[in-house]
C-alpha cells in the first residue's frame, strides 16, 4: 500500500467516524424527543398545566425568540460557518449519546 493510499484510507475512516457521530447525534435527539416519556411529552404536560392562554403566550414568545436569534445569526454573514457549527453540534451530541450509551447501556 502506497503512502497516498494509506492517507486516503485514514481520511475515509475519519470521515466515516464523523458521519457516524452526526447520525448518532440526530438519532439520539430524535429518540429523546419522541420517546414515551420524552421531551415532547414533558413539554405538552407542562403546557397543559398552564392552560391555553399561557401556553399561547409561551408559544408566541418562543417564536419571537427564534426569529430574533435567526436574524442575529444572519447578521454575521457566515452561511457556511453556521452550517459547520450546526454539524459540529450534532457531532458533539453524537459523542455524548455514544458515551452515555456505553456507560449506562441505554440512551
Amino acid at each position: 500500500m502506497s503512502k497516498r493510499q494509506a492517507k486516503n484510507l485514514l481520511q475515509s475512516i475519519v470521515d466515516f467516524t464523523l458521519f457516524l457521530l452526526m447520525v448518532l447525534g440526530v438519532g439520539g435527539v430524535t429518540f429523546k424527543f419522541l420517546a414515551p416519556d420524552g421531551w415532547f411529552k414533558v413539554v405538552m404536560d407542562e403546557l397543559e398545566k398552564f392552560g391555553l392562554g399561557q401556553a399561547l403566550i409561551i408559544s408566541i414568545a418562543a417564536l419571537i425568540a427564534f426569529l430574533l436569534a435567526k436574524r442575529w445569526l444572519e447578521g454575521f454573514h457566515m452561511k457556511a460557518g453556521l452550517g459547520d457549527l450546526i454539524m459540529y453540534a450534532w457531532m458533539l451530541l453524537g459523542l455524548y449519546f455514544g458515551i452515555h450509551y456505553i456507560v449506562t447501556g441505554s440512551f
